[in-house]
């Protein structure tokens, strides 16, 4: 049996913890559960700690962010020689048999460094909506649904990483979560690195699991113009393929300014306010994204 180290990453998640813990109380030996817990402030260390004594619970004092939190568990595969990750949300479910059908997909397909069941809703009467979005290009499989002859997996450029499973080569190589990304963008950002190194990222039709967020209310602080801003430009400059141009990272503060310029001709002040505000923190963390930028090109980035 190989061993297969799953991270959860949590944060006020008693809501969904039951269900999302429970289809692993009897998994096989070799595989190890860590719930690294990002400083909630509901039930959840109590659930975990009552409930669920299989559990390897690691409490941060704050919130380090979806990344960071990750990195600590990717860190400990590593130093446990786990052969397989899987990373979890904490509002998804996945049984143990599901999890299997990845890891044949990745045994039959080496060369695929993330693998993603495809994504339902909370109740599984739905493809998760913005799974939809992800899968919208391929045409292939839904062709061969009809036809039934669904293939083993299906090649993508990106899947979000409610659900990922990775073998231990994958992190030896790519490493872990930049931690220029806080919350989101941090899944696209792994996503670049991935191909950059040649290697792929796959659906894998034969295996599921359910997301459940479909009534979740979005998260303003991330999801407002100023953020959706800022995210963009950091995966723009710490995308391996573009960071090694000459001035790249200077450019940018030109074309941060040609946009303020730009929106205030056209007398849209409010999206020339939040590029003055991107620009600011841009500048101010200049080096520290640069630098992270250059560190993705090595070996167990961002890892120790």
């Amino acid at each position: 049996m190989d061993r297969v180290f799953i991270i959860i990453v949590t944060y006020n998640a008693e809501k969904w913890l039951d269900t999302c813990l429970s289809s692993f109380i009897n998994m096989p030996e070799e595989w190890q559960l860590t719930v690294i817990d990002n400083g909630s402030e509901d039930n959840t260390i109590q659930i975990i700690e009552k409930k669920y004594s299989f559990v390897r619970l690691i409490e941060n004092k704050k919130n380090m962010g979806f990344g960071q939190a990750n990195n600590i568990g990717l860190q400990i595969a590593l130093q446990e020689q786990a052969e397989y990750i899987l990373l979890l949300n904490q509002d998804a479910y996945i049984d143990q048999k599901n999890i299997l059908e990845l890891i044949h997909a990745h045994k039959e397909n080496p060369d695929y460094y993330i693998l993603c069941p495809l994504q339902y809703n909370g109740d599984k009467t739905d493809l998760d909506a913005a799974f939809k979005n992800y899968i919208k290009n391929l045409n292939n499989y839904f062709y061969d649904l009809i036809l039934n002859k669904v293939e083993e997996i299906y090649s993508v450029s990106f899947c979000n990483a409610a659900c990922w499973l990775m073998p231990v080569e994958c992190i030896r190589k790519i490493g872990g979560f930049s931690p220029v990304f806080f919350h989101y963008g941090e899944d696209d950002n792994y996503c670049n690195r991935v191909e950059y190194y040649g290697k792929k990222i796959g659906i894998v039709p034969q295996s599921l699991f359910c997301h459940d967020r479909e009534f979740r209310e979005p998260n303003t602080a991330f999801w407002n113009d100023f953020s959706r801003y800022y995210r963009r430009l950091l995966l723009k400059v710490s995308n391996p393929q573009k960071i090694g141009k000459k001035f790249f990272f200077e450019r940018t503060f030109l074309k941060l300014i040609l946009n303020i310029v730009k929106y205030l001709l056209v007398f849209n002040f409010k999206k020339a306010k939040c590029y003055v505000n991107v620009l600011k923190l841009y500048y101010k963390n200049y080096s520290f994204i640069k630098e992270n930028a250059f560190n993705a090109l090595n070996d167990k980035a961002y890892l120790k």
